[in-house]
């Protein structure tokens, strides 16, 4: 998806407004006659298409997003389009809605879990993040949280854990169950809540807001 929001971005630019993704796919998959039709491609074919509409080093640009692991062009494919991935402690209203449909706790931007809010698996953690708190401290898919800070487990208790690391810069200490065993674990988290948030680059154009509008074929 970033990927095609890239070169989107970049054949309005390359094109000075004038083509867009819809004309790449209009031409890609047109057949003999300019309708509709399938046929098989190579990569190739999406490069030179890609160029028809207007010139590049298409291939460069796309084969960044598909051969490198890290997050660079991913997010250099966002800033085209006039925004950027920032965080805050402010709560994320998609994320509070997507919460509540899937009864889960998203902490991962922070201590880097998710949890099962669901009354029968309740604070089982689902997913950790490799890299962040939670996991280097030892926690992992499958543990139970049974405490934090020596207060039965609850969303409330850990936002609160969190926020008080912030101040104290004491690690979060977190008893947990796994199988027949009890461990306490010593989170080193210090940042306070975290979460993420689209924001606008104020000296580029909204290009994202052109991508998202309503279209008719």
């Amino acid at each position: 998806m970033f990927l095609w929001l890239n070169v989107d971005a970049e054949l309005r630019d390359h094109s000075a407004g004038r083509a867009s993704l819809d004309d790449f796919a209009k031409r890609f998959y047109a057949g003999a006659s300019g309708a509709p039709a399938l046929k098989p491609f190579g990569e190739a074919d999406v490069y030179a298409t890609l160029a028809a509409v207007a010139p590049g080093d298409w291939r460069a640009l796309i084969r960044r997003h598909l051969d490198t692991t890290g997050t660079e062009a991913l997010l250099a494919g966002l800033q085209s389009v006039g925004w950027q991935l920032t965080y805050s402690p402010e709560k994320n209203s998609y994320i509070e809605t997507h919460q509540k449909r899937h009864k889960t706790i998203e902490r991962q931007w922070s201590i880097g879990v998710t949890i099962n809010d669901k009354d029968e698996d309740k604070g089982t953690i689902i997913d950790t993040v490799e890299d962040r708190a939670a996991a280097q401290a030892g926690a992992g898919p499958g543990m139970k949280l049974i405490a934090v800070n020596g207060r039965k487990y609850s969303v409330e208790v850990l936002d609160a854990a969190i926020a008080a690391a912030h101040e104290t810069r004491k690690p979060i200490e977190v008893m947990v169950e796994s199988g027949d065993y009890y461990r306490t674990l010593s989170v080193a988290y210090f940042d306070g809540a975290r979460y993420p948030h689209l924001a606008r680059i104020d000296d580029r154009p909204d290009i994202l807001a052109e991508v998202l509008k309503a279209r008719r074929y």
